[in-house]
């Protein structure tokens, strides 16, 4: 699409299209396309006219009821299938060449009606052709012509044909989406690929022009610069990197021959008295002391200990015993219970007994508060100590 909209020679579409447009009216420009709009719409309210009593909506809802989106626009589907195919058939490149490097070659110098000659003469015969069929007759209006035929005509009989087809398509439909609503979706979404498909973008062309002129620039100053490092310096890194190498490969190293023909002799003579060496100690005491190994496995074998079997009995016998005594033991503590006319102080005597602190309180507790009831039992706490008699110092001197 953007190859076949291609500019001609150095000039760009938007550029001619200001220059043709400038100092028109917006009806100057789309006189016809407002004229072809404006009958369509006529055309379609004539045609959509509710029957008498009911709505367009509730007619077309029953008419539409169970029927999928192919069953209702299934022509519409064709057709632009059709049209697709012719489209790419048209614009197929050749074989090895891409479309827009033919397409080029081919529109170079050309005008834009040389380029899309048989599209404008095809789109005029297509308005001749709408507007002769939508002519209405001489000196009538179409909307009073319209309204002349189908006066006292009931819904049923004008589009009868129309309704037949719908019920067919319909039976088997599904969905409560209605087709006005699909239809403006689809106009929309024309509208927008139309849009997309005009927009040249918010970038100007001189501004595209300076920057592909400094990319170019850019590109020769890289290709054409040889560095800032003189060549006499690199000549010189070379040789010295040349020398370097050679006295690496002549280098024998800073140990003397006669030190390394010595290490290597020593070397040999080490291992040879390795070989040779069978150890400092003598064969005779290695047997001795297997002999005594043997002779104390021999002694352990046959060890069956020195404890009796009756003193084993013995001891099981007494464990016995014991486990009997501690099972059936019942303490040697005496309980001793609190008599009627005893002391409160012998509650403490009783916790002794418990198992745990928290009973201990417990009980403590409620003895005190048994006690504070009843007012004939002292608290020992309460008690005084009675005070010894204090003497004078100088009672001797009265008594003289």
């Amino acid at each position: 699409m953007k190859s076949q909209h291609a500019p001609a020679s150095g000039a760009s579409h938007t550029a001619q299209h200001s220059a043709q447009t400038k100092g028109a009216t917006y009806k100057e420009l789309h006189g016809k396309k407002i004229a072809k709009s404006q009958e369509m719409s006529k055309a379609m309210k004539s045609q959509h006219a509710p029957a008498s009593g009911a709505s367009h909506t509730a007619q077309h809802s029953a008419q539409t009821k169970g029927a999928t989106y192919k069953q209702l626009h299934g022509k519409q589907i064709a057709k632009s299938k059709e049209m697709s195919k012719v489209m790419k058939s048209q614009h197929a490149p050749a074989s090895g060449a891409s479309h827009t490097a033919q397409h080029s070659a081919q529109v170079k110098g050309a005008t834009y009606e040389q380029l899309h000659g048989k599209s404008i003469a095809k789109s005029k015969e297509m308005n001749k052709a709408m507007k002769s069929q939508r002519a209405p007759a001489s000196g009538a209006s179409h909307t009073a012509q319209h309204a002349a035929q189908t006066k006292g005509a009931t819904y049923k009989e004008l589009h009868g044909t129309k309704l037949a087809k719908e019920n067919e398509l319909h039976k088997n439909a599904s969905g409560d989406i209605s087709v006005r609503s699909i239809q403006k979706k689809e106009i929309a979404i024309k509208k927008k690929d139309k849009e997309m498909a005009n927009n040249s973008g918010d970038i100007p062309l001189s501004y595209l022009k300076d920057r592909d002129k400094m990319i170019r620039e850019k590109d020769k100053e890289m290709a054409n610069n040889s560095g800032d490092i003189p060549l006499r310096d690199l000549h010189k890194k070379q040789i010295a990197i040349k020398q370097k190498n050679k006295e690496i490969a002549n280098n024998s190293g800073d140990i003397p021959l006669s030190y390394l023909k010595d290490r290597s002799k020593m070397i040999r003579q080490k291992d040879k008295e390795m070989s040779r060496y069978e150890g400092d100690i003598p064969v005779n005491d290695l047997l001795k002391r297997e002999s005594e190994r043997r002779k104390k496995d021999k002694v352990n074998a046959n060890f069956t200990g020195d404890i009796s079997v009756k003193t084993i009995q013995n001891r099981e016998k007494s464990q016995r015993k014991k486990g009997k005594e501690m099972a059936n033991w019942t303490g040697d503590i005496q309980l001793q219970k609190m008599k009627k006319g005893m002391h409160p102080s012998a509650a403490y005597r009783l916790g002794l007994t418990k198992q745990s602190k928290s009973s201990r309180d417990k009980l403590r507790k409620r003895m005190l508060k048994k006690n504070s009831k009843k007012k004939k039992y002292i608290n020992p706490i309460d008690k005084k100590k009675e005070k010894k008699p204090e003497y004078d110092k100088n009672e001797a001197q009265i008594w003289n």
